[in-house]
This record gives C-alpha cells, sequence and structure tokens, in this order.
C-alpha cells in the first residue's frame, strides 16, 4: 500500500471521527435535545449524523480501486 503521509493522516481523522460522531449520536439528544417534543429534534438530528457516517465511509472507501490495481494478480508473486 503506498499512501502519502498526508493521506494516511486524513484517512487516520476520518475514521477517528466515526466513533465520536456515534457517540453524540446517543448523548446529544437525551442532554441537548431532551426538551424537544417535535420532529426536528432527535429524529432530525439521527438522520443527520447518519448521512455524515455515510459521507466519512465513502470518502474513506474512494481510493480503494489505486491499491488493487498496484497488486499483483492471484497467483503471482
Amino acid at each position: 500500500m503506498h499512501l502519502t503521509d498526508q493521506r494516511k493522516s486524513s484517512l487516520t481523522w476520518l475514521i477517528a471521527s466515526v466513533p465520536v460522531i456515534m457517540l453524540a449520536m446517543f448523548v446529544v439528544p437525551y442532554t441537548l435535545l431532551r426538551e424537544v417534543d417535535a420532529w426536528y429534534g432527535s429524529a432530525l438530528f439521527w438522520t443527520v449524523m447518519t448521512v455524515a457516517v455515510i459521507a466519512v465511509n465513502v470518502m474513506v472507501s474512494a481510493g480503494w480501486d489505486d491499491e488493487y490495481e498496484t497488486q499483483p494478480e492471484r497467483g503471482q508473486l
């Protein structure tokens, strides 16, 4: 795998953001949004955070094609 240091650093930050987002998905609705009884409370927050996690996954997996092109075919050393 031949990733530049900058790409490795950005991938590390992206991957590390997922557990932070997931923690926020539990903490924020039960603390900051506790008093909001409308549809735009927890449901909207969870929807936006889910889209954020999907976006992070898309960004992380976007470079996977490049890695497979540099690997030898099966059966070759």
